[in-house]
């Protein structure tokens, strides 16, 4: 005898021992039609949300609501499914049911935000936090895209095309910007469209889509200025005097990035294991970037090597287990700007100056090879760091021309002399 719609017996639940970030994957489980399947759905949930006993999302909000519609919407469709093969005369098993759904579901499992969560998920642990971040920055903005331009909640893959991608930038472009925060730039445009592109690229290296909608698109990146300091302006933001304490850890940190070109988020990781004796029986930091993966050694040169100990039993590094306090990127930067006014400088100060101050005062301009600089930086590519030689060429530039007319000067007095 062939089993009713009421046979099936749909529920939804968490695996928390797969929990990433405080998030925990959600999965649909289909019984009573002989052994049970199950669905990953490719979706994660907040743990402190999700109510295992009814098996919803609890609380409110945009993302209590889209999440629970769509569990609903799974629940209908695996009816569906369950349905179409009543009528077919097929198989009526649990793992049928499961193969229906998964084929006639393509389009909103594996639309274009279902592609953006498929690829988050994917490289969770392969790329750093603040990356994905980054990449869900971008799927909100899609999604607003969507809300404004499409009036849906979902776009299907096969819709993707030349004109989306470039509705898509004149978007971002026109894009209000809520009071106090700067309005997005071209090349941060830039970079959420790059991210569009690897979704993308994904989705037509899975076969969900059979023409690349970027072939015809080209990126525009602007060339941005690089900022570091002369050997001067580090000796004079080294030497200030600095009255306020959050501005004197703030100038250390910053010292301390120009004397070892570590980024922030490697900085803010730096743990006294970290710190090891190298060959030369001397301290080096040996780490991995959180950005690339990439595996790098610095020596500790003495002016970071005195800052480091400054700070090693500083209660809030502690408390963190860390080499140094905790402190956000935006108030660095912030307080960043003050410190350089103080000493005089007038170059819009960022933290990420004092990876380029390492790579080309401290590193290049005396003389170290750039084989070297690159690995002590982490980069994967010499062409990375050859930007920071270019840089270095244009001051060996102006050296060699106050060389030359010094020379020039001295021939021009040897001639009067005689």
């Amino acid at each position: 005898m062939r089993r009713g719609i009421s046979s099936m017996k749909i529920s939804f639940v968490a695996r928390n021992s797969k929990r990433v970030n405080g998030r925990i994957p959600l999965y649909v489980r289909i019984k009573g039609l002989g052994r049970p399947a199950e669905i990953s759905l490719k979706k994660y949930v907040r743990a402190a949300l999700w109510d295992s006993r009814n098996g919803r999302v609890t609380g409110r909000g945009a993302e209590v609501e889209d999440l629970n519609d769509f569990l609903d919407s799974v629940r209908y469709d695996l009816g569906q499914a369950y349905r179409e093969l009543y009528r077919e005369g097929n198989d009526l098993s649990a793992a049928a049911v499961k193969n229906r759904y998964l084929a006639i579901d393509t389009d909103e499992v594996m639309g274009l935000l279902g592609m953006f969560d498929y690829h988050m998920t994917r490289e969770t642990g392969r790329l750093a936090d603040s990356t994905l971040k980054n990449y869900k920055t971008t799927r909100d903005y899609v999604k607003k895209y969507l809300k404004a331009s499409f009036r849906a909640n979902e776009l299907s893959l096969d819709r993707l095309n030349f004109a989306f991608i470039d509705g898509f930038e004149v978007f971002l472009r026109r894009f209000p910007t809520p009071k106090g925060q700067r309005p997005l730039r071209n090349n941060g445009i830039m970079k959420h469209i790059e991210r569009l592109q690897k979704v993308v690229n994904l989705a037509v290296k899975l076969d969900h889509i059979s023409k690349d909608p970027f072939k015809m698109y080209q990126r525009h990146m602007e060339k941005p200025k690089q900022v570091y300091l002369t050997a001067e302006e580090l000796q004079a933001i080294a030497a200030i005097e600095l009255n306020n304490e959050g501005h004197q850890l703030v100038r250390d940190l910053f010292v301390f990035g120009c004397y070892t070109g570590l980024a922030y988020v490697d900085l803010q990781a730096l743990h006294p294991e970290d710190i090891v004796i190298g060959l030369d029986r001397m301290l080096w930091i040996s780490n991995v970037r959180r950005k690339s993966g990439q595996p790098f050694k610095v020596p500790l040169l003495p002016v970071a090597h005195e800052i480091f100990f400054k700070y090693q039993n500083d209660p809030r590094s502690l408390k963190r287990n860390a080499c140094f306090p905790k402190f956000s990127a935006q108030k660095i930067n912030s307080y960043l700007k003050d410190i350089a006014t103080e000493a005089g400088i007038p170059k819009n100060l960022t933290y990420y100056a004092a990876r380029h101050t390492f790579a080309t005062t401290v590193t290049l301009s005396n003389g170290v090879p750039i084989e070297s600089v690159s690995k002590m930086l982490g980069h994967s590519k010499l062409t990375t760091t050859q930007i920071y030689a270019k840089v270095v060429d244009v001051k060996l530039s102006s050296d060699m021309m106050l060389l030359k007319n010094k020379l020039s000067g001295s021939a021009e007095e040897a001639k009067k002399s005689i």
